[in-house]
């Protein structure tokens, strides 16, 4: 299935011409996680440990975003929110995920070359995460959001 991605940081430009994310940043890859480390030895209680959070990372063409986003991680300025948003490409171009960041911070920017056109991979820290996954029903259209929402600086899901 192929996929239209995009990222929207604070009120930092990219270079989408995308009617519905004109202006946002074309994001090529992206990934982020959540793990919680259990001690399963016996004896150990197999209890939850506190969860910890990776950078949300993605990768792009470097774009006239490429400096703002190198100012704000060499200059440690904070957005209030960032929005990343995945589509289903071709007719209909349904939002089926949609990734909301509260409190970001650029912790991470590393622009490359080869033939191609230089890439840039850029991580951001988070303080607060709304992750909406939307299924599809038979039908083509879209079900109703599921949510992970989580506060990580309280540690509570929200």
């Amino acid at each position: 299935m192929a996929v239209d991605v995009f990222l929207k940081i604070g009120d930092v430009k990219g270079e989408s011409k995308d009617d519905k994310h004109k202006d946002e940043i074309d994001v090529l890859s992206w990934s982020w996680g959540v793990s919680n480390p259990v001690d399963a030895r016996a004896g150990a209680g197999k209890g939850a440990g506190k969860a910890n959070f990776q950078d949300l990372s993605f990768m792009h063409a470097l774009d006239k975003s490429s400096p703002v986003l190198m100012k704000a991680c060499a200059m440690g300025d904070h957005f209030k929110d960032a929005t990343l948003v995945s589509r289903k490409s071709g007719k209909g171009q349904l939002e089926y995920l949609i990734v909301k960041l509260k409190e970001v911070f650029i912790s991470s920017i590393q622009p490359s070359g080869s033939s191609e056109h230089p890439m840039e991979s850029v991580s951001i820290v988070f303080g607060h995460i709304d992750l909406e996954y939307k299924p599809q029903k038979d039908d083509g259209t879209l079900d109703a959001g599921l949510h992970f929402i989580y506060d990580l600086q309280k540690q509570v899901d929200s």
